[in-house]
């Protein structure tokens, strides 16, 4: 009697598993589905608002005895309100059907938001955390079409996000200008987390690398995209650098002399692309003294 039960409630899992995912094809049974097998390569890309780059998507195709001749991409907007339904794409012809092959699919962002419900017709309405969602149906040899489980997330990002160039540098210890206080030409990396906070990694001429277990980056909170205010604190961690204390021009004027605490602390936007950050920071070591740091960032553009 016990196993008639264990036997009956796994069929019941397994039946409530196959039922919970109607996008995946059914690759375990007798009835099992052949081809179509996609590797998806680039599974997530960033749209900066006000940019206009081609994009890239790079795809691994596996080929059988049944082969994947085209693939057919979707797309999907999602923001606050939700997300949208499928809209078709592009299709993609597999020209290599004799073996894997890797294919590059390039597209542009008026490509990725024609027509999709939601979407702003400028894209500097977009908000920090709205995602476009790319999927993939591959069609093969048999006349079948099949769901790929992966998909591309292309996430918005504000036009500050990006790789920078430190052009100018200071750092001053305990009163004291420092030997590092000099780098210039290192770059930095500034990403997106919310719709108005950015994430500087480093902290001075210091990435993670050098004091491991440290909160070696900055979060630079900016609602307008013109003053900054770093922020000394992120979800409940204390963001001080290698030190005991985080310090500022506003939070410590008295310790924050050797460095610029007028006309910095802001982003400013280039026509360009080239935009600049300037920030002055620093930390507090209890029983030692003041680090204060200064730098400009100068945003890469290809």
């Amino acid at each position: 009697m016990k196993n008639i039960f264990y036997i009956a409630s796994l069929l019941l899992l397994l039946g409530f598993a196959v039922s919970c995912d109607d996008e995946q094809d059914d690759l375990v049974t007798s009835n099992v589905v052949t081809g179509g097998l996609l590797d998806i390569r680039t599974p997530l890309l960033s749209h900066v608002k006000g940019e206009r780059p081609t994009y890239t998507l790079d795809l691994l195709v596996y080929q059988g005895e049944v082969k994947t001749t085209e693939v057919e991409l979707y797309k999907q907007f999602q923001n606050a309100d939700g997300i949208t339904d499928r809209q078709p794409m592009k299709t993609v012809a597999v020209e290599n059907q004799s073996s894997a092959s890797l294919i590059a699919i390039d597209f542009t962002y008026d490509e990725l938001a024609d027509g999709v419900p939601g979407v702003p017709e400028d894209d500097a309405d977009l908000v920090v955390g709205d995602k476009f969602i790319i999927s993939y149906k591959a069609k093969t040899s048999e006349g079948n079409a099949h769901w790929n489980a992966p998909k591309t997330e292309v996430g918005v990002s504000s036009p500050f996000a990006g790789v920078y160039t430190v052009i100018a540098s200071d750092y001053w210890r305990i009163g004291v200008q420092s030997g590092a206080a000099d780098w210039t030409g290192q770059d930095r990396v500034v990403k997106s987390i919310s719709p108005t906070v950015l994430k500087h990694e480093g902290w001075g001429p210091w990435l993670a690398d050098v004091f491991p277990g440290d909160p070696m980056y900055l979060y630079l909170e900016s609602p307008d995209e013109s003053a900054i205010t770093i922020l000394t604190e992120w979800e409940g961690e204390l963001l001080r650098g290698p030190g005991d204390t985080p310090i500022g021009c506003e939070t410590h004027p008295n310790a924050m002399v050797n460095v610029p605490c007028t006309d910095t602390n802001f982003m400013e936007f280039r026509e360009n692309g080239k935009h600049l950050i300037t920030l002055s920071y620093g930390y507090e070591i209890v029983g030692s003294g003041f680090r204060e740091f200064y730098e400009v960032l100068e945003k890469q553009v290809d």
